[in-house]
């Protein structure tokens, strides 16, 4: 197993299987084949497994054998190398034969971020100067775009400069004083 980062925070995760586990994934994908298999003068999937091979490919049986493999494979990879991938990697078969079996995963992984300094970038609080007579003409427009009754218009109109108010004052809760 072998991972080949590259440019772009991409890379390439390399599998090879070999032994017991490729033979053993080659017969399932064999046996999976073979079910599927219509031949004249045999049901499906009840042709013999000497004509079986003769009929099917064995670059077929690799592919088939390589797909299923190919998950727990790259499971193993990203755990190995603690790979925090950000798309489904794309899958190419660089090598299968009887014996073994090289899986070429393309993957794209969380980039690499390092900030600068950025605890020394400082910024400036502009002060804004708002009017009384700016204040009470946003209250009053606020109360009209209501389009509340009387009594109700008064309530909202009294809120408001309880609010208001309560700014003014400075005071640190100004929903209480609404409340008042």
């Amino acid at each position: 197993m072998n991972w080949t980062k590259q440019e772009n925070s991409t890379g390439t995760l390399t599998v090879t299987l070999e032994g017991e586990p490729w033979e053993k994934a080659c017969a399932k994908a064999f046996n999976r084949m073979k079910a599927n298999l219509n031949l004249k003068g045999f049901r499906k999937g009840q042709v013999p497994d000497a004509l079986a091979k003769k009929s099917i490919p064995a670059q077929a049986v690799y592919e088939e054998a390589a797909n299923m493999v190919a998950q727990e494979a790259l499971d193993s990879g990203v755990k190995e190398y603690k790979l925090d991938l950000v798309a489904r990697p794309v899958l190419t078969v660089k090598d299968a034969t009887e014996k073994s079996v090289t899986l070429e995963f393309t993957c794209t992984v969380s980039p690499d971020v390092e900030l600068g300094d950025w605890k020394s970038i400082k910024a400036e609080k502009k002060a804004v100067e708002v009017s009384e007579e700016e204040i009470e003409q946003e209250m009053q427009s606020t109360v009209e775009g209501m389009n509340l009754d009387t009594e109700a218009a008064a309530s909202a109109t009294a809120t408001i400069n309880a609010y208001a108010n309560s700014i003014r004052a400075g005071k640190a809760n100004a929903v209480s004083a609404a409340e008042e």
